[in-house]
């Protein structure tokens, strides 16, 4: 993989992680593929359950930060 590649995606992490901090669900939509599959034991498929597990996420652990 190019470094350009490589540095392309180490951005879009940094983005990923500060949405999740900034608890910016519109974020989530420009960075989440629709059709996202989710490997949770138990959980839904698609964007919104993986929005619905970010907000259940938060309001568990208000505090939560990723790094």
């Amino acid at each position: 993989m190019p470094s350009s590649d490589i540095q392309k995606n180490k951005n879009i992490i940094v983005l990923f992680t500060n949405a999740i901090n900034e608890r910016n669900l519109t974020a989530i939509d420009a960075l989440v593929a629709k059709n996202i599959i989710e490997h949770r034991s138990g959980a839904g498929q698609g964007i919104d359950a993986t929005k619905g597990f970010l907000m259940a996420l938060q309001s568990a652990f208000p505090d939560f930060k990723t790094y």
